[in-house]
């Protein structure tokens, strides 16, 4: 919510504050994972992709994640879930474009 309001900076400051005790909150790592591609932050992308928090993501966020980050074999690893995802359930046009993109790349 921070980052629509273009408080990213409070935002940032929160993750700080709280990923250690919340990152393996689904809604926590979610919102992490989120602010972390809005803004191309390849530290934090980086830093989500090895942490026990992205296996609390959907797997749609996660495969961006992983992307993102540069860990290409851990996106296709879990290629498949995502795929699941996308057909189970409502995905972001956003994700889907994204997901289509990196997959296609």
């Amino acid at each position: 919510m921070l980052d629509i309001a273009k408080r990213a900076d409070e935002a940032e400051a929160l993750i700080q504050e709280f990923k250690v005790a919340f990152a393996v909150e689904p809604e926590f790592a979610t919102a992490w994972a989120r602010h972390a591609l809005r803004f191309k932050d390849k530290a934090a992308l980086l830093e989500i992709a090895k942490a026990p928090s992205i296996e609390r993501l959907r797997p749609t966020v996660g495969g961006l994640i992983y992307f993102h980050a540069g860990l290409t074999e851990e996106a296709v690893r879990i290629a498949d879930a995502a795929l699941k995802e996308i057909r189970q359930r409502e995905v972001s046009r956003r994700d889907f474009d994204e997901l289509v993109d990196s997959f296609m790349k």
